[in-house]
């Protein structure tokens, strides 16, 4: 797994349980904090990935066999960061941070786009999460929780 993706990885289990990350970044806030582009009108968090390589092997006789099929290219999210204290709608590919008080975050239609949205309740209130959630219809954060979701079918958000 590359170095990008581990980071990632760190990144959201860091965010879940707000543990230290490593002696670069204390917290999940300073890996945040490195990671955001904050250029521009609209914060985001950039996410990159990798591809991988296929390989040839020898036949018996010891001619060299077919070569392999190549890995598939990598893909990158750029994540909004939206900083909410109030209701909110979502947009795919939003990075939502709530503080203050509790009220609702409200998902848009789920379609199969494959996008993802992170929600991170970083105050005390409780944030309750609206739309068609692994066939639910509301899930609710509490204090510091974090939700990540994929929009991978249909009418109904996954949890990841």
């Amino acid at each position: 797994m590359g170095t990008e993706s581990q980071t990632l990885r760190d990144l959201f289990a860091s965010v879940i349980t707000g543990s230290t990350i490593n002696t670069t970044y204390s917290t999940a806030t300073d890996l945040l904090r490195s990671v955001v582009d904050t250029s521009g009108d609209n914060p985001a968090l950039r996410v990159y990935g990798s591809g991988t390589s296929g390989s040839g092997s020898s036949g018996s006789s010891g001619t060299n066999g077919a070569a392999g099929s190549s890995g598939t290219n990598g893909s990158s999210v750029s994540y909004t960061l939206r900083e909410i204290s109030a209701e909110y709608t979502g947009v795919t590919n939003d990075y939502i941070r709530c503080s203050g008080d509790t009220y609702s975050i409200y998902l848009p239609e789920a379609i199969g786009s494959l996008g993802t949205i992170l929600i991170k309740n970083a105050s005390t209130g409780i944030i309750s999460v609206v739309g068609s959630i692994d066939n639910l219809t509301t899930k609710t954060l509490n204090s510091y929780d974090a939700l990540l979701l994929m929009d991978s079918v249909a009418g109904n958000w996954n949890i990841v």
